[in-house]
């Protein structure tokens, strides 16, 4: 019908409405009328004439408020029995009979609403004024009920407070408890150690972290802005965390975010300006796209993961799939900020642990992080690390400390000491390895007389080995060992999550079917090599290749076979690229390679040997084919982004116009 404000309006002129107020009035005027025959003690000297209208009184009371179940009439059933004290009181001639409204009031404090309260209280020394009118002029019974008025106010009071402090004692409780659930579940021993180093690791810059992982999400995603929305106790979304400078969000409550939520399920929604459709939240700028996930700690709703744009279709199912990959970071940055230490260290061991434990979490970037690890561990024990990634069956060295790294950095370790940890994914800690004929490490270094080695397990998954050596027995207490156990444990996260952003940022640039960088990606580096050769006017050579008459191939022999030579064609373009080359698909049958500090001359080579490549080859299902390419290069023939794209194109057109399977310069292609 519309809002709430004229659905309101439209009642009060209703029928209903006024059916109500009529009933509403005449009750209240026999109450009134009863009432003031108090004054006249006329229960006393004509009971009929006052019980009569009364009990008539009380029924359709009861009628309207206990059978039709009507709350609106719940102040008239309240007002009713203090006025029949009043006159049964004076009927009998029992004064005591008017103490009974004292328990009455108690009572009803504790089941009716304030407001009601409070209007009976003050109506009660007005219903039994009539002792003022008395010969004998005795204001006792009003004092009397303006002390129980006066009581039955302040008990309202009293216990709005106490439910309001019970309120808050019990949110307190829920808060205490289910922090003390998280430290339990993460606890490793009950020594004071371990459960102090474990509820430390929990320290963390949880809001920093927020920030890194929605700028990512926003970059991955071309959003104007990432927004993390996280449910509260009552079940409402407040805004957490966002990419917006200012902050200036304003939640409207349900809307997109809200269906979200309640359902579980991804949605994307467009031309949101045109439809106003309503986003749950409103921002300082308008915005016409927008993709929302839930974030989800295994069947419990955390909150909602948001993008927008003010591009119309600026998300497709990919970027709910991408998106959906971040709520799981989300999901593990919420669950360890929920767990907040109460113990006050003042060792120095835990102080090293927390900054070292901070450290991790100011990188998504792999190498850093190892290098951060084995600095932090080393910093513990003060000997020599070596962190050990899996790597399928192997274990590649990444980062060491005060070790001797070899050129090898790939290792199976089931001759070493080691593959006891990797089979038991439990700390080993020999003090003296003088009595074991394996060796501790996989490749050769200085004398080793004790080791202890960490497994980074996350989810029941091997994500590595943390080693730390040295060259006496004993070397390690087991306060030293707690405190490092507890970092490999952050680092196991911080591993995992490192490599999920990796995935997923890995996902969001790079074609599904050829394992090529898609065409955004192609755009974004190619822009990022020109500001930064530009100004050295640094060789850049662009080639744009395109697969000979690829659509007789879909139609010939079917789209699988299409793909095939796709992905056969991007393989090739892979085994000839050197490290600081790029190559992306460009689009269809289209692949554009970025070739730096090459020129022309060195572009032609490279083309030439593709092309041959690629002839020489018989692809499954397809035979042979050919491709034609397009080279252009800076600065000989384009000095900005968008001329070398047009004029590698503008060669490659040339190339298919004049024969196919060839390569052409753009100096070269008669312009």
């Amino acid at each position: 019908m519309g809002s709430p404000l004229q659905e309101v309006l439209y009642r009060r002129g209703s029928k209903e409405r006024q059916k109500f107020l009529i009933t509403r009035l005449c009750l209240l005027a026999v109450l009134s009328v009863l009432s003031i025959l108090l004054y006249f003690r006329t229960p006393a000297g004509k009971p009929l004439i006052w019980f009569i209208p009364a009990g008539l009184a009380f029924f359709a009371i009861v009628y309207f408020a206990v059978i039709k179940e009507e709350k609106r009439f719940n102040f008239e059933l309240m007002l009713f029995p203090p006025i029949l004290l009043s006159a049964v009181s004076m009927y009998f001639g029992k004064e005591w009979l008017h103490f009974l409204v004292l328990p009455y009031m108690t009572f009803l404090t504790f089941y009716s609403s304030p407001i009601n309260i409070i209007v009976l209280s003050a109506l009660l020394p007005f219903i039994n004024m009539y002792g003022f009118f008395t010969d004998s002029r005795d204001m006792t019974l009003v004092f009397f009920y303006v002390a129980v008025a006066v009581s039955s106010i302040t008990m309202v009071w009293l216990t709005r407070h106490i439910r309001k402090e019970k309120k808050s004692a019990e949110e307190s409780l829920n808060t205490i408890r289910n922090g003390a659930s998280e430290f339990a579940d993460t606890a490793i021993s009950l020594k004071d150690e371990s459960i102090m180093s474990n509820y430390f690791s929990s320290l963390l810059e949880v809001e920093e972290e927020f920030g890194r992982v929605l700028n990512t999400v926003k970059r991955s995603l071309f959003a104007d802005s990432a927004l993390f929305f996280e449910k509260d106790s009552l079940g409402q979304l407040k805004l957490r965390s966002t990419t917006e400078e200012d902050k200036s969000v304003i939640m409207t409550g349900g809307g997109v975010i809200g269906t979200v939520l309640n359902g579980k399920q991804g949605l994307i929604i467009d031309e949101i300006k045109r439809k106003k459709t309503d986003a749950g939240y409103i921002k300082k700028y308008e915005f016409d796209s927008l993709a929302a996930v839930c974030v989800l700690e295994g069947d419990f709703v955390v909150g909602v993961l948001a993008v927008d744009s003010d591009r119309y279709n600026a998300f497709n199912s990919s970027d709910l799939e991408t998106l959906n990959g971040f709520s799981d970071i989300i999901s593990g940055i919420v669950r360890r900020g929920r767990i907040y230490p109460q113990i006050r260290i003042s060792h120095e061991g835990l102080k090293t642990l927390h900054n070292e434990s901070f450290e991790l979490l100011s990188t998504l970037d792999i190498g850093k992080l190892c290098k951060r690890i084995v600095k932090a561990v080393n910093g513990i024990s003060g000997e020599p690390v070596a962190l050990f990634l899996k790597k399928e069956k192997m274990y590649e060295l990444v980062a060491s400390y005060n070790i001797i790294a070899p050129e090898k950095k790939s290792y199976m370790m089931g001759d070493t000491l080691l593959d006891i940890c990797i089979k038991n994914s439990q700390r080993l800690y020999l003090s003296d390895v003088s009595s074991h004929k394996k060796k501790v490490l996989p490749f050769k270094t200085g004398d080793i007389a004790s080791v202890i080695c960490f497994p980074m397990v996350y989810e029941d998954s091997m994500q590595g080995l943390v080693v730390t050596i040295s060259g006496k027995k004993n070397a390690f207490n087991i306060y030293q060992m707690d405190l490092m156990d507890v970092l490999t444990n952050q680092a196991s996260v911080s591993i995992a999550n490192a490599r999920l952003h990796h995935d997923i940022e890995k996902m969001a640039i790079t074609d599904g079917l050829t394992g090529l960088y898609n065409h955004r990606y192609f755009q974004e580096r190619l822009a990022e090599e020109f500001r930064r050769i530009g100004r050295n006017r640094i060789p850049l050579s662009l080639i744009i290749t395109d697969i000979d008459f690829f659509k007789n191939v879909n139609d010939t022999y079917g789209h699988p076979a299409g793909d095939v030579v796709l992905k056969g064609v991007s393989d090739i373009i892979k085994s000839r690229m050197r490290e600081t080359d790029m190559a992306a698909r460009y689009g269809g049958e289209e692949f554009a390679l970025i070739l730096i500090n090459t020129n022309p001359g060195g572009a032609k080579q490279i083309a030439e040997d593709l092309r041959r490549s690629v002839e020489k080859t018989d692809f499954p299902g397809a035979g042979r084919i050919s491709i034609s390419l397009g080279i252009s290069s800076f600065p000989a023939d384009a000095d900005s982004k968008e001329e070398l794209i047009k004029k590698a194109d503008e060669a490659l057109y040339f190339a298919k116009e004049n024969g196919r399977n060839r390569s052409v310069l753009w100096s070269g292609a008669g312009k």
